[in-house]
């Protein structure tokens, strides 16, 4: 199992030589690095190995996805050799305007099929169990869904044997809390046996609302859920997000705690 980060140039530039030194791979956003970015890293990460992650692709979209982001994602993860592609199973565009974030879908048997006839006019030109399926953050229970989110990601890889899925446990978490279930519960729903790598961070109430902001250390409930998955399955990667309110020295001790944590 490797250890990684998910790194924005614009906030932990000045601290990447450092965050080199302590994972084994690094998790970049394609979206938010100019050329200049891309081509910084490339130097800087010598042997490290990259994944790559998405907003854009807009799998859960009746539309269709968007095809030049696709495209994008798919020639940036060809310049690194990333070992995975990824994107959210939900609906970024609505006529072709960008929505500024992830929406949720409903969990139904007709977006199962609209999220799997958008995998199959991709999938062509991934490599095969290189592309993961992520769960964003739900605010509640859509009444027209019918399954829980874990039982919709199930369906959707069981129709698509070359996908995997990238297991965000805050978010996860979050969505449980907000739905009022057990959040061990909520996580058990999804196929855990396809997990292939991990997203952590820490939650915080704001306004008396929990939400998933990146912005402070990893909770105990977090590390503790993701024990509980590990004991599950194997993924081959776990990596900490932590975009926001750090001096970097913090940021450094939470790698080393995590890492040290697992025995990583």
């Amino acid at each position: 199992m490797k250890f990684g980060f998910s790194y924005r140039p614009i906030i932990h530039k000045t601290e990447l030589s450092k965050i080199l030194d302590i994972v084994d791979y690094v998790e970049i956003m394609p979206d938010i690095m100019t050329i200049d970015d891309l081509l910084e890293l490339k130097n800087a990460i010598g042997e490290k190995e990259v994944g790559i992650y998405s907003l854009k692709t807009s799998l859960a979209s009746p539309e269709g996805i968007q095809q030049q982001n696709d495209r994008f994602y798919f020639l940036a993860g060809q310049y690194f050799n990333t070992k995975y592609y990824s994107d959210h199973v939900g609906v970024s565009y609505i006529d072709n305007k960008y929505l500024t974030t992830v929406m949720p879908t409903v969990f139904c048997k007709r977006n199962i099929d609209v999220v799997s006839m958008n995998l199959d006019g991709i999938l062509t030109h991934y490599p095969s169990k290189k592309y993961l399926i992520e769960n964003i953050v739900n605010p509640s229970h859509h009444p027209e869904s019918i399954m829980s989110e874990g039982e919709f990601f199930t369906n959707i890889v069981q129709n698509n044997s070359k996908i995997g899925v990238m297991l965000d446990i805050t978010n996860a978490y979050v969505s449980a809390i907000n739905m009022g279930i057990d959040p061990i519960k909520y996580i058990k729903d999804f196929p855990l046996e396809y997990v292939q790598t991990i997203h952590v961070a820490g939650f915080e109430y704001i306004n008396n609302k929990i939400q998933d902001t990146h912005a402070v250390s990893i909770n105990i409930i977090i590390l503790e859920l993701l024990k509980f998955v590990l004991d599950k399955t194997t993924p081959e990667f776990v990596m900490l997000e932590r975009d926001f309110n750090h001096d970097g020295t913090n940021l450094i001790n939470e790698l080393k705690m995590i890492k040290n944590f697992f025995y990583l």
